[in-house]
């Protein structure tokens, strides 16, 4: 797949407000309420990714995760990155009305079940220093 011109890739990045261009790829951090959330998204990408056989750049950082795009063997930007930026994009509108609904449900203080106590002690701390 050939790469992009740089006209082709700015009408792209208008589909895409939230990815910033930078050299040959583009990037885009998501933020999430914990460490949790943001790998429920890196699971989404991993599963689309390996059906497309394009794979992104993965940089977690507690409840950040930034995925960075480009294709290697195109040379730059393609189709495949702006494809897989709009999927991302599709599955962070989805789960955050997951996380929406799941938040929702849960009162105030209590912890959600299935977590290991590692990251019920951290959640209670998370928890413990919000105002």
């Amino acid at each position: 797949m050939p790469a992009l011109t740089a006209h082709a890739i700015g009408l792209h990045l208008k589909a895409v407000p939230h990815w910033k261009k930078r050299a040959r790829t583009i990037r885009r951090t998501f933020e999430f309420e914990g460490f949790l959330e943001g790998i429920a998204l890196v699971n989404r990408v991993a599963k689309r990714a390996q059906k497309l056989n394009h794979h992104p750049d993965i940089d977690i950082r507690f409840s950040k995760v930034t995925l960075t795009l480009t294709t290697h063997d195109g040379g730059g930007l393609t189709e495949k990155d702006f494809t897989l930026a709009r999927q991302r994009e599709a599955d962070f509108s989805k789960l955050g009305a997951a996380l929406s609904r799941f938040e929702w449900r849960v009162a105030p203080g209590v912890l959600p079940t299935g977590l290991g106590e590692h990251e019920r002690k951290g959640q209670h701390e998370n928890q413990a220093a919000q105002p």
